[in-house]
């Protein structure tokens, strides 16, 4: 049976207790020890205790670290907080033969083995009287056996399990209640996470898909004929923008190509399927009205040309998401592909710009892209400084952590901070450091006499 560890049923489990039961008659009980860590995508990691009456104990390490099975030791890896509560899993200074640099543990010394499952799956350690069950010929015997009733598997000890229930002994689990809690904690938790993304998700209604003509200029088709018939039809496209604080403006671009039978346009081929593709926008890329112009009878396109969604950008669909047999289900896909990351800085209906044009937060982009350049030139030795400072850890992730930094102690967004961070020196020629100010003028944020004007300071 899988346990999804988010969640708790009482009818997983044939019991529940509490750390009161681990004592000495305890102990003298468990016939095998599984042991295996927290570690990222590898899960929340497990202690499992299996005992002479065919009973599994089971203790979570997704626990919270207030719970008293963490508590034990003040100080510690997660290990040691576990051997404190299950003296088998003591270490000593034995060394052992059949892993580099590993030592032995207490019960080793006593007769009981020591098994590694795989690779970063845990530990396991079985009672000497129990080493034959273990074996690889109770395995191949138990595994061919026709009764059903020994292919019930307790895993990580299937084997043994299978072994007692041989003697009519029914397999049960008892979870800690500390465990317990905690997943019936996470799971309240959870429900709430869900009915939050599901009030911030984006409905068919909150966008626009538009029709989408080669080069955005529509001369070469008929119009008197339905661009939704016939040979007109190029596909549509649909262009999410969203803005915020801490990642700044970004934007996806989902466009539906039709794909003809045989490969020929004509009025008498029909469309075989809808090919989805998608292009995404980070916020260093972004400049200029966040919309493509509306498509025009000649492919004149009034765009700058350093502007990001000119008419000329409808031809970049980006990568390719799936193939649909209608439009419908094409759309569908879109939205649940810009729903995917609600969670985590993605689109949702709170952050969707649908009001065109925005003004303040074409502005802000223009600042946030060129300002940077500006304050190097003005701040550059306190800036050295703030990143000389920062001490690296590989473990951290990216550059997240110095982005923070700068952004914290020179009191400028996250966004600005990105910008700023990715500044090289040949950036800073004197054409470059010009074509900032040209910018800055533009939404009168930089003044000769003054210099740069902080986003925050109103204008004159």
């Amino acid at each position: 049976m899988f346990i999804d560890q988010r969640e708790y049923k009482e009818e997983w489990y044939d019991g529940i207790f509490s750390l009161d039961a681990f004592n000495d008659e305890f102990f003298k009980k468990v016939i095998a020890v599984y042991y295996s860590a927290s570690s990222g995508m590898g899960g929340p990691g497990v202690l499992r205790l299996l005992t002479d009456e065919n009973i599994q104990y089971e203790i979570g390490m997704d626990m919270m670290r207030d719970d008293p099975f963490f508590n034990k030791i003040e100080k510690g890896t997660e290990f040691m907080q576990v051997a404190a509560n299950v003296p088998m899993l003591e270490r000593t200074d034995v060394d052992a033969e059949d892993e580099k640099y590993r030592k032995k543990f207490r019960d080793e010394l006593e007769g009981w083995a020591y098994r590694r499952l795989k690779p970063s799956m845990g530990i396991y350690l079985v009672r000497d009287d129990y080493l034959e069950v273990d074996s690889d010929e109770s395995v191949s015997r138990l595994m061919d056996s026709e009764d059903d009733t020994h292919r019930v598997i307790l895993w990580p000890f299937g084997i043994i399990g299978r072994f007692l229930m041989q003697y009519g002994k029914k397999p049960k689990t008892y979870l800690y209640e500390g465990t317990r809690d905690y997943r019936i904690h996470l799971q309240k938790k959870w429900e709430e996470y869900e009915a939050e993304r599901e009030r911030l998700r984006i409905r068919p209604e909150d966008v626009e898909w538009k029709p989408r003509y080669d080069n955005n200029c529509k001369a070469r088709f008929d119009v008197s004929e339905d661009y939704n018939r016939g040979v007109n039809y190029r596909g549509e496209y649909m262009l999410l923008v969203r803005a915020d604080e801490e990642w700044g403006v970004r934007a996806e671009k989902f466009t539906i190509i039709p794909q003809w039978k045989d490969r020929c346009i004509s009025e008498d081929s029909e469309i075989e399927c809808y090919i989805l593709y998608c292009k995404e926008y980070d916020s260093e890329g972004i400049e200029g009205p966040l919309r493509h112009p509306e498509p025009t009878e000649e492919a004149n396109d009034e765009y700058k040309h350093w502007w990001t969604f000119r008419g000329s950008d409808v031809n970049d669909y980006g990568r390719m998401v799936f193939v649909h047999k209608t439009i419908e289900d094409a759309k569908k896909e879109a939205l649940e592909h810009a729903n995917g990351n609600i969670a985590y800085g993605g689109f949702n209906r709170e952050n969707l710009i649908t009001d065109y044009p925005s003004k303040e937060v074409e502005e802000r982009i223009i600042y946030e892209k060129y300002a940077p350049y500006l304050l190097f030139l003005d701040k550059s030795d306190e800036i050295i400084k703030i990143i000389s400072e920062i001490v690296y850890d590989p473990h951290r992730g990216g550059h997240g952590y110095i982005i923070r930094e700068l952004a914290g102690k020179l009191g400028i967004s996250e966004n600005m901070a990105y910008h700023l961070k990715n500044i090289r020196l040949c950036d800073l020629d004197s054409a470059s450091i010009e074509f900032a100010k040209d910018r800055l003028r533009e939404i009168d944020r930089y003044d000769n006499e003054k210099g740069l004007i902080p986003w925050e300071e109103e204008n004159d």
